[in-house]
C-alpha cells in the first residue's frame, strides 16, 4: 500500500470544502431568508486509524514507561502497530469521542486505573504515568477475549452453539464445561454479568484482540437466521387462513340448506 501524503489530503479537503461552501452560499441567496442563513462545511481526510485511542491505551497499559514518550513518538508506535502511516500526532491531545472514551475507559479500568479525569488521549498518558488508581478496582474473576472467556484464571474457547443463530454472541456462543456445552448467556448469569456489561467488555476485547483471536471470532460469527420453528408456524398460520374462508362459506351454505328453500 502506497504511503499517504496527509498534507496534500488536508489541502484537497480544504479546497473541496471551499467550493462546496461557495455553492451553498449561492443557493442560500436564492431563498427569501437567505441573508439570515449561513453554510458551514467541513471536509476532512478519512482516517486509517479509527482505533488509535484503544491501540494507544493497550500499548501504554502493557508498557507503562511508554507514557513518558512524546505524542509524536507514540503516533509512530501506533502506526507500526497498525501497519499504516500518516497518523497526525496532534490527534492524541484532542478530546475523545463518546465511543473512544467508553472503550479506553474500559481498558484502563481493567488495568486498575481511574477514569474520572479521562477526556483526551493525553490523559491516558497522564493517568498511567501518574499511576492514578481506582480506590476499589473491580475484579469479578472474569476476563473476556474476542474468541473466549477466562474464569478464575482458566480460559475457555467460544464454540458455535447448536441453535438457530440470531447474531448475538451471548445467544449464539457456548463454552465447554465439564464435558457439556453451556450457553454463554448461562455463564454470564452465573457470574452476575449483565448483557449490557458483556457487550461493553466484549467490544473492548475485540478491539484489543490479536490477529489470531480476530480470525477465530470471524469464524464463529454467523448472521442472524429465521428460526425453522417460526417458519413452520408462519406457514401453518398461512394455510389455516387460506382454508378458513372456505370452511366458513361451507358452514353458511349448510345452515341455509337446513331451513329449506325460501319462498316469497
Amino acid at each position: 500500500m502506497s504511503p499517504r501524503n496527509i498534507k496534500n489530503e488536508i489541502k484537497d479537503a480544504a479546497s473541496v470544502a471551499k467550493r462546496v461552501s461557495e455553492y451553498a452560499d449561492k443557493q442560500l441567496d436564492k431563498v427569501a431568508s437567505g441573508k439570515t442563513l449561513k453554510a458551514q462545511i467541513k471536509v476532512i481526510p478519512e482516517s486509517r486509524f479509527p482505533m488509535w485511542a484503544t491501540t494507544l491505551t493497550s500499548l501504554i497499559c502493557a508498557q507503562p514507561e511508554l507514557a513518558n514518550l512524546t505524542n509524536k513518538k507514540l503516533a509512530a508506535l501506533i502506526e507500526n502497530e497498525n501497519g499504516e502511516t500518516g497518523l497526525n500526532h496532534t490527534i492524541i491531545s484532542k478530546k475523545l469521542n463518546a465511543g473512544q472514551h467508553r472503550l479506553v475507559a474500559e481498558i484502563l479500568r481493567k488495568h486498575g486505573y481511574a477514569t474520572d479525569t479521562l477526556d483526551t488521549g493525553s490523559d491516558i498518558k497522564r493517568i498511567v504515568s501518574g499511576d492514578i488508581r481506582l480506590e476499589t478496582p473491580k475484579d469479578d474473576g472474569v476476563r473476556f477475549y474476542a474468541d473466549g472467556i477466562e474464569i478464575l484464571g482458566k480460559r475457555f474457547s467460544y464454540r458455535q452453539r447448536s441453535v438457530t443463530p440470531n447474531g448475538k454472541p451471548w445467544h449464539d456462543f457456548c463454552v465447554r464445561l465439564s464435558g457439556d456445552d453451556t450457553s454463554l448467556q448461562a455463564v454470564l448469569v452465573a457470574r452476575g454479568i449483565g448483557i449490557n456489561e458483556f457487550v461493553n467488555r466484549d467490544e473492548v476485547a475485540c478491539a484489543c484482540a490479536s490477529q489470531e483471536e480476530t480470525a477465530k471470532r470471524q469464524e464463529l460469527n454467523r448472521p442472524a437466521q429465521r428460526s425453522r420453528r417460526l417458519s413452520k408456524l408462519t406457514k401453518t398460520i398461512a394455510k389455516s387462513s387460506a382454508v378458513l374462508p372456505h370452511i366458513q362459506s361451507h358452514h353458511r351454505y349448510n345452515r341455509m340448506s337446513d331451513h329449506g328453500p325460501t319462498t316469497v
